[in-house]
């Protein structure tokens, strides 16, 4: 493939325009290839600061025409469409938060949740690539357009055994959201398990072969589910962020409050 087209391609996966299959493959490129990676992380990073409506200076990227930011079009209509879809997704939106159950390792969750930024998550710059022995179906969404860049990713010992894949999302008003995956067995299913303990807010689920749980503290409670439910869809369908939920979700952020310390 020529640089035109990759570069092509690297527009088309930020704008969540390719397929299962061709998105998979990106992926997997740029776990070889930092130079990809780095690409897909600008592109990332420009695709954000376009639907924030923000000028920004002219960015070259590996050789790449360049791209200016400019004022998003018909945003308000794109998100009360995402909006009513997903206040759609079933009872779990408006019901009380569930107590802990299924085996869920909250204490674990919980500890890792707070450890990982102490992990160096502090650099916006570096290109991150998830450890070559993570398993390739552990689906990591792109959440910038709530303002969240993915600051970690790394593995840790889970406590049924095996490995669980964590990855950090960081962002720019104090929040912190934690996305851990592993295949120890549970009763989960596909339907969101959603509670609250100790100021934490979670969410569980089973997607094929993995166990899913998604945590953040101090976040209001509809950005939190909001942003849960979309990962959990994005696990299931395994396809990237679609963009009339992507407006939802800035208009989530733009709407609520920092998060609390």
């Amino acid at each position: 493939m020529d640089r035109k087209s990759e570069f092509e391609r690297s527009n088309a996966f930020v704008d969540a325009e390719l397929d299962r299959d061709a998105h998979g493959a990106v992926l997997a490129a740029a776990a070889r290839e930092p130079r990809l990676a780095k690409e897909l992380s600008d592109l990332t990073r420009l695709k954000s600061a376009l639907e924030d409506g923000v000028e920004v200076p002219e960015i070259v990227l590996g050789g790449g025409p360049r791209r200016r930011a400019r004022a998003p079009m018909a945003l308000a209509l794109a998100a009360c469409l995402a909006l009513a879809a997903l206040t759609g997704v079933g009872w779990w939106w408006l019901a009380p938060p569930a107590a802990p159950s299924h085996g869920i390792p909250v204490a674990w969750a919980m500890e890792v949740h707070q450890s990982w930024r102490d992990a160096g998550a502090d650099s916006a710059a570096r290109p991150l690539l998830r450890p070559a022995t993570a398993r390739l179906d552990a689906h990591v969404p792109d959440l910038s357009a709530a303002k969240l860049r993915v600051a970690h990713i790394g593995e840790i010992e889970a406590p049924g055994g095996g490995r669980a894949l964590v990855v950090g999302y960081l962002g720019t008003r104090g929040c912190r959201v934690t996305l851990l995956m592993d295949s120890t067995p549970s009763d989960l299913g596909a339907a969101a398990t959603y509670f609250e303990t100790g100021g934490l807010l979670a969410m569980a689920w089973q997607a094929g072969p993995l166990r899913h749980l998604i945590l953040a503290q101090g976040m209001d409670r509809g950005r939190f589910r909001m942003i849960a439910e979309t990962v959990r869809r994005a696990s299931l369908d395994r396809l990237p962020v679609d963009q009339p939920t992507r407006m939802a979700l800035a208009q989530s952020r733009a709407e609520s409050p920092p998060c609390a310390a």
